[in-house]
């Protein structure tokens, strides 16, 4: 009996504009290229950015202690920021907030239902250097929008972030990998960039065929062909944590996407260790889409 294989109808596309951006900003580098990219998008797409700067009392005090920041800056540099941005012909507001990170951030989220949310992985606390920051790490797991998220090897130098020329989708999942890669596609698409499919075996799990996972990936990649994406596929057996990063790294990637999507409490595709080690080692940024986006 013929074993048939179920892959994404994307009779149509919708498109995923990105109208309302939201970035946290901290001061920090990472912030910094987070808001590089908020105004590429919004060059691209129109797009409205709410700059938000929220300093836990802890992290408020330190940072005027270490010399990051000085009392001028926290109550001006905001306001300083969105009249450069409304001058370059960009919309923009801004807000300031002393409180706990995750929980603010989250609030406005829910609040102002942003279409993207961007930040940096690492702010200036000293236990965020050493590790996916507690805050991103929470965000990640709750927020209902896409995040991108800068980690330590992808600040931007320049004066402008790079377009997203290459995006790479990755996947460790055969199970729910359909409404991410039709955003991953609309994403593609829109920005005329190349998308690659990258799935990844687990080289722990026996009796799985590396045939059957390559037959799914072209597939998939065929019905986004069809609607005129370049793309490519490629399965890899490894440590997903390692080898996601490392083939982005290869491939020369702009960006790369998850999709997260979650049976109660725990991933079923891209599991949390997976997205932070990535962030943790990628070049470029991260972007993870919770499933009640990435059908959009």
């Amino acid at each position: 009996m013929t074993q048939h294989v179920t892959v994404p109808a994307y009779a149509e596309f919708i498109h995923h504009k990105f109208a309302e951006l939201l970035v946290a900003y901290d001061f920090s580098e990472a912030a910094d290229s987070s808001l590089k990219y908020a105004v590429m998008l919004a060059k691209r797409f129109g797009s409205f950015i709410h700059l938000v700067g929220v300093h836990s009392p802890a992290a408020y005090a330190g940072a005027l202690e270490a010399g990051h920041l000085s009392q001028h800056d926290l109550l001006l540099d905001l306001q300083e920021l969105e009249a450069r941005l409304r001058a370059e012909g960009l919309g923009c507001d801004s807000v300031r907030r002393i409180g706990n990170l995750s929980d603010t951030i989250e609030g406005l989220v829910l609040e102002r239902k942003p279409d993207l949310l961007l930040l940096g992985a690492y702010g200036y606390g000293p236990s965020d250097r050493r590790h996916l920051g507690s805050t991103a790490e929470h965000l990640l797991r709750t927020i209902r929008c896409p995040a991108l998220v800068i980690g330590p090897h992808a600040l931007v130098h320049a004066d402008e972030a790079p377009g997203l020329k290459r995006i790479l989708c990755a996947t460790s999942s055969l199970e729910n990998p359909e409404d991410t890669l039709r955003f991953a596609g609309n994403l593609a698409r829109q920005m005329k960039a190349e998308l690659e499919i990258v799935h990844i075996i687990d080289v722990t799990q026996k009796n799985v065929s590396p045939k059957h996972n390559e037959q799914h990936c072209e597939e998939w990649a065929g019905k986004l062909r069809d609607q005129g994406i370049t793309v490519s596929c490629k399965v890899m057996a490894g440590r997903a944590e390692e080898a996601i990063a490392a083939r982005a790294g290869a491939s020369d990637s702009s960006l790369i996407l998850f999709g997260l999507h979650r049976s109660g409490n725990k991933m079923v595709d891209c599991p949390d260790g997976v997205v932070s080690a990535t962030i943790h080692q990628a070049r470029c940024p991260v972007m993870a889409v919770p499933p009640a986006f990435a059908g959009k």
